[in-house]
């Protein structure tokens, strides 16, 4: 059995996997980009969706130097009163 540091896990790391995950991500955040800017309510209610479900692999992918995109520099107007229904 092999040692490891209480600050490490053992990890197995897919290429492949991780240039699709990368694209996807890049993807997801390019079309989020484009529903802010939209403005109307059905986009902005659906780029929060996505910001909700992608914010964090977005954030992930930046930290560890595959930059996706700046959530903060992405102005999402609010919702309308009627929330786009």
């Amino acid at each position: 059995m092999t040692q490891h540091s209480g600050d490490t896990i053992p990890v197995t790391l897919n290429l492949a996997a991780l240039a699709t995950a990368y694209e996807q991500a890049r993807e997801r955040f390019a079309y989020y980009s484009e529903l802010a800017k939209n403005g109307d309510p059905v986009s902005i209610l659906s780029a929060r969706y996505l910001l909700l479900g992608w914010c964090e692999v977005w954030d992930l992918f930046n930290e560890v130097g595959l930059y996706v995109g700046d959530v903060d520099a992405v102005e999402l107007p609010p919702l309308s009163e009627d929330g786009g229904e």
